[in-house]
């Protein structure tokens, strides 16, 4: 995941590309999770960092607008489809 202006770091409104995309189930308009694994690796647990929203779907990438943060988002988080 990384900025489309080449920012590293995201926050509510920026739109950011990420590496999955139609060829992985991504539709316009669908919701994601946006996280990190936790630093400590305990348990599996992950830091959750906020919402996104696919915009623009292409073969193997996405655009998606960050809708909320709990914190800041950096280049190398991961995303999950909502459920």
């Amino acid at each position: 995941m990384f900025g489309v202006d080449g920012r590293s770091i995201a926050s509510a409104g920026d739109l950011l590309v990420i590496d999955q995309g139609a060829g992985d189930g991504l539709v316009p308009g669908q919701r994601l999770a946006v996280f990190r694994p936790n630093p400590s690796g305990l348990g599996g647990q992950v830091v959750p960092l906020g919402t996104a929203a696919v915009m623009l779907v292409e073969p193997t990438s996405a655009i998606t607008q960050v809708l909320q943060t709990q914190l800041p988002i950096r280049s190398g988080d991961l995303v999950a489809r909502h459920r």
